[in-house]
């Protein structure tokens, strides 16, 4: 249940950012990419490229400045009066996910 929280929630900051699979030349938030079906009966396995090539593992990194700026336009003033320490350019999260349920991608 955590997992999806936080799925939801690096999802959301991504797309309003115009983050990775979200960004545009322009910087606007793409539009949703159509879901795609997970063949959870493809044998052996995959290496790390082969995952993150193919959309099996996902990957969002986000900077200090990002998300100081998301906190601001959230308008709490406990995040506001909180930022986060270091330089905007230092990584803030970079975070990985996959659905290690799926027999190849767990394998993997």
């Amino acid at each position: 249940m955590i997992g999806d929280t936080i799925v939801r929630g690096v999802v959301k900051l991504a797309r309003a950012r115009g983050l990775g699979p979200y960004a545009t030349a322009t910087g606007a938030a793409a539009p949703e990419a159509p879901r795609r079906g997970i063949a959870i009966d493809q044998p052996g396995t995959r290496s790390w490229e082969e995952l993150l090539g193919d959309g099996s593992v996902r990957r969002l990194h986000v900077i200090v400045g990002d998300a100081n700026a998301a906190f601001e336009r959230a308008g709490d003033p406990r995040a506001i009066n909180r930022p986060e320490r270091g330089g905007a350019d230092d990584t803030f999260i970079d975070l990985y996910t996959a659905q290690a349920s799926v027999p190849a991608i767990g394998r993997s």
